[in-house]
């Protein structure tokens, strides 16, 4: 029973650190930056999940994490984005959250180093898909605004199966619209 707590307590470690990255938008911490984050995690938490020596160890063991004595890095970019979407999708209003963390408010696009994290998390939370369309449309203070194909890309990448049905072909007309204005040809993958 306590090792199925701790299990859960190292997975919930590692979607927060995941998250913490990719915010700063870095696949590699410091050694200083780790021990920063684990000093700043919740006492109780911290407690159980470094109960002993071997547990911080046995992140690495495990091949989750990297180290290479100097910087900290997940074995795997993807695992960082998965583990990051996971922690997004555990708060409330996940769009908002998603849409606050991931995109330059100002240029109203993703930051390019989201996409990866925003596609697992648009696969777990399809309802956060909303914010994402929200990018394409025009706003009172940009009327032509400019779509995006890394959007429609990552939009398109959705499974249609979430999608409700008026909604999915509102999508694919907007894209394909886009793309027949803008006279590009359009491959399949």
């Amino acid at each position: 029973k306590i090792s199925k707590k701790i299990a859960a307590l190292r997975r919930r470690t590692l979607e927060k650190l995941a998250l913490v990255m990719e915010i700063a938008q870095v696949n590699v911490i410091s050694q200083d930056d780790m021990v920063t984050f684990i000093e700043e995690y919740r006492s109780e938490s911290k407690t159980l999940l470094l109960s002993t020596s071997d547990d911080l160890e046995s992140l690495y063991n495990h091949g989750l994490l990297k180290d290479d004595g100097e910087s900290i890095s997940f074995d795997n970019a993807e695992l960082q984005e998965y583990l990051a979407a996971s922690a997004i999708n555990r708060m409330d209003n996940v769009g908002a959250v998603a849409f606050d963390l991931a995109v330059d408010k100002e240029q109203r696009s993703i930051h390019p180093s989201w996409y990866s994290a925003l596609s697992f998390l648009l696969e777990m939370h399809p309802e956060a898909l909303d914010q994402v369309l929200s990018l394409d449309k025009s706003t009172p203070d940009n009327p032509s605004r400019p779509q995006d194909p890394d959007t429609h890309k990552l939009i398109s990448g959705v499974n249609a199966d979430l999608i409700p049905s008026e909604q999915r072909n509102d999508i694919f007309q907007r894209i394909l619209d886009y793309y027949i204005g803008n006279k590009i040809y359009l491959r399949y993958d």
